[in-house]
């Protein structure tokens, strides 16, 4: 399991911790990394009312996205995660289907 630590200037923050009888899910913005765009992966439970319960925002290449992405979702319960569908979005999620071998696209 992994276990975060908030530090100063870190791209994840922490607004509640996971809860075991609680769902959540992940929607991931992808960018390359390259440009003035960041990547941002919004946490929320799926209970009502939804929260937002952490978030990522970074400018780094997909492979390191997906990297955050995985340890969120699993961090969240194995969170549903939604991609974008599109370039670079659809390189997250392959590397998260076919590399970490994440349960829940």
């Amino acid at each position: 399991m992994y276990e975060f630590r908030e530090q100063s200037g870190s791209p994840i923050k922490l607004f509640q911790n996971p809860e075991d009888d609680i769902t959540y899910t992940l929607g991931i913005d992808a960018s390359t990394g390259l440009s003035e765009d960041y990547s941002v992966i919004q946490v929320l439970s799926n209970t009502i009312p939804f929260e937002q319960v952490a978030m990522f925002r970074a400018k780094m290449p997909v492979n390191e996205v997906s990297y955050y992405a995985d340890m969120l979702g699993r961090l969240y319960n194995d969170a549903l995660i939604v991609c974008e569908v599109n370039y670079p979005g659809n390189s997250v999620q392959d590397s998260l289907l076919q590399y970490y071998k994440y349960p829940r696209n």
